[in-house]
C-alpha cells in the first residue's frame, strides 16, 4: 500500500514522457542524432539570427529532419550544452512554469582525496573558455526567451543550478553534489530552504565531491532511470577514486525511494 502522496506541485524527472528536446545551432550532436530526435517529438533549436535559422533548416533538409517537428528559438547562446543551462520544469494542478535559473559555465573543485598520486598540473578546468571569447553569460537567459516564445510562465530561481548536477525523482527529491551549494556561495541550509520553497523539492541529498578534480557534475556519475532504478558509475580498484567513488554509490544503498524501498541500483 502507498503511503506517500504526489507532491501538489513537483520539478518534472529526466526519464518522464517529454514532448521533445531542446539542441542548439551550430550543433554539438551527430546530425543523425538530429533526424531520430524530431522523427516522433518537437525538436526545439535555438537560434541567434535569421542566417542561423537558415543553415539550420537547410541543413535538417538535407539530412531528411523532419522539419516540421522544429520550433527555433531565438536567443543568444555561447554553448551547445543545453543539458546543463536549458530549462527545468515546475508542474501542479493547471500549473507549468520554466525555471529560470543563473548559469555560470562549469567551474572546477577538488573533491576525492583518497589514494591520491596524481601530479598537481595534470588536471585542467574542463571546457575552458579562451579569454578572446564570448562568455557563458550568453547562456544565461535561454530560458526566459524559450519561455515568452512559448507563452509558457517563468519561475525565477535565484541560485546557479546546473542541469548536469541536479537529478530528481520528480517526487520531491533531489540530488547534487556539494558543488551546486558551494558555487551559490552560501550554506547547505539556506540552499535546501531555496530548493524547498522554489521547486517544491523536500528531500534533497548533496553528496560529496566525489572526483579528485572536475566539474563534478552528478550526471557524469549517476542517472535516475525510473523514480527506483538508478545506474552509478563503477571504476577499477585501480583507480585513484576507486574508494570515492564506492563511497558516493553506497550513499544510495543507504536511501529509501518515494515509495519507501531501497533503490533498484545498477553499477556500469
Amino acid at each position: 500500500m502507498l503511503n506517500s502522496q504526489i507532491p501538489d506541485k513537483r520539478i518534472v524527472a529526466e526519464w518522464e514522457p517529454a514532448i521533445g528536446t531542446m539542441i542548439r545551432w551550430p550543433l554539438g550532436i551527430p546530425s543523425d542524432l538530429v533526424v531520430e530526435l524530431a522523427s516522433d517529438d518537437i525538436l526545439y533549436v535555438l537560434v541567434e539570427t535569421n542566417n542561423q535559422e537558415n543553415q539550420a533548416t537547410n541543413n535538417f533538409n538535407n539530412w531528411g529532419v523532419n522539419i516540421d517537428n522544429v520550433v527555433f528559438i531565438n536567443t543568444d547562446t555561447y554553448s551547445h550544452w543545453t543539458r546543463d543551462y536549458g530549462p527545468q520544469f515546475v508542474i501542479g494542478e493547471e500549473y507549468w512554469k520554466v525555471v529560470n535559473q543563473h548559469f555560470n559555465g562549469y567551474p572546477v573543485e577538488n573533491g576525492c582525496q583518497e589514494n591520491f598520486f596524481f601530479e598537481d598540473d595534470i588536471y585542467h578546468e574542463s571546457r575552458p573558455l579562451p579569454p578572446e571569447l564570448r562568455g557563458w553569460e550568453e547562456d544565461d537567459n535561454t530560458n526566459i526567451d524559450f519561455a515568452n516564445q512559448m507563452n509558457w510562465e517563468i519561475q525565477n530561481l535565484p541560485l546557479y543550478f546546473t542541469g548536469g548536477n541536479f537529478m530528481t525523482d520528480g517526487y520531491g527529491m533531489g540530488f547534487s553534489t556539494e558543488l551546486m551549494v558551494n558555487e551559490n556561495n552560501i550554506d547547505n541550509n539556506d540552499f535546501q530552504q531555496i530548493v524547498s520553497d522554489e521547486l517544491f523539492l523536500s528531500n534533497y541529498h548533496i553528496f560529496d565531491n566525489p572526483n579528485v578534480s572536475s566539474i563534478q557534475h552528478i550526471d557524469c556519475m549517476a542517472k535516475l532511470v525510473n523514480s527506483e532504478t538508478i545506474i552509478i558509475k563503477k571504476v577499477p580498484e585501480t583507480s585513484p577514486e576507486y574508494d570515492c567513488t564506492e563511497n558516493f554509490a553506497n550513499s544510495f544503498y543507504e536511501l529509501n525511494t518515494f515509495y519507501g524501498r531501497p533503490f533498484n541500483i545498477y553499477r556500469i
